[in-house]
């Protein structure tokens, strides 16, 4: 049998999030343990390490009716991500987020006066590789990388981008990047 597998995380306990993932165990039989607490997104509860296995479908072997293991997320990771896909519908603030987000577009395509596609260059790219140029110390061989996310509206790029830079500042302790409105 495999050993198990944990993960841990440093994320503040002042995380903004989803507020309704309980930082207290929901055992109802709970003594009290000091051990970690742990989120299950398939039951929606939280537990600490004694009540988690007392739950059914946390024991080894079980799951859900395909065989699913509910899998052990750290509280603060699961309001985390609930946070990034938990997004406003209103107009007014999606259009003002979507106005503020202009500041963080890196590349775009123009037509030029022949109607023809000019990548524009809005410097974003540029401000980042410098930053990390003063670093010298620090990080001494620094190899910048571009992504690209490719696909079709609403299919979760931002969304996904905006997460791995909130997951990156809440280690950091800091707003390290400006983040695309997801939506």
């Amino acid at each position: 049998m495999p050993a198990e597998r944990r993960t841990s995380y440093s994320i503040s306990s002042s995380t903004e999030g989803n507020e309704d993932i309980p930082l207290v165990c929901e055992g109802a039989d709970c003594m009290g343990s000091p051990s970690p607490l742990w989120y299950c997104a398939k039951c929606y509860c939280t537990y600490c390490d004694d009540c988690w296995k007392q739950q059914v479908p946390h024991r080894p072997g079980k799951g859900d009716r395909d065989r699913t293991p509910h899998e052990q997320v750290h509280p603060m990771v699961a309001r985390k991500i609930g946070s990034v896909f938990d997004t406003t519908n209103a107009s007014d603030v999606v259009k003002r987020l979507h106005e503020k987000d202009k500041t963080s577009k890196w590349f775009g395509v123009v037509r030029d006066r022949y109607g023809r596609p000019v990548l524009e260059d809005y410097g974003r790219y540029e401000i980042l590789c410098a930053a990390g140029a003063g670093r010298r110390d620090s990080a001494p061989l620094q190899f910048p990388r571009l992504v690209s996310f490719i696909g079709v509206t609403n299919a979760g790029k931002s969304t996904l981008i905006k997460l791995l830079i909130s997951l990156a500042d809440a280690e950091h302790g800091r707003r390290a990047f400006p983040s695309p409105v997801a939506g």
